[in-house]
């Protein structure tokens, strides 16, 4: 990353933490934020930072894991764990294609509800 990217990440440091402790805490909705760094058709310099944030985490990520055979190893096998776990509720809502049934609130709420156990189970 340049220089100018990390001078821009620095000085917006303290709106970056303002923001994401805020949406920690629930002060604020992430849609009004994002609101807010779009207002007007002009990126907010803090948009700017977290973005620019963002490339360099990313960057980070992907050295590690090229470099790392363990790292790779260990993505690759969760990866498989997760794909076996969504070929198991792809069955369990074969029947209606993996729609939620549109009745009742109860329903869907207990349908959603069994979904999500078999996702994290």
């Amino acid at each position: 990353m340049k220089n100018d990217n990390w001078d821009l990440v620095r000085q917006q440091y303290d709106q970056m933490i303002k923001y994401a402790t805020a949406l920690r805490l629930g002060t604020a909705e992430t849609e009004a934020i994002l609101r807010r760094f779009t207002r007007n058709n002009v990126q907010h310099p803090t948009y700017k930072a977290l973005a620019e944030l963002g490339k360099a985490i990313k960057t980070i990520f992907l050295r590690r894991y090229l470099h790392s055979e363990e790292l790779h190893r260990e993505i690759h096998e969760r990866l498989n764990v997760v794909e076996q776990w969504n070929g198991a509720t792809d069955f369990v809502f074969f029947a209606r294609r993996g729609e939620m049934p549109a009745t009742a609130r109860k329903t869907k709420r207990s349908a959603c509800s069994r979904y999500i156990w078999c996702k994290i189970a």
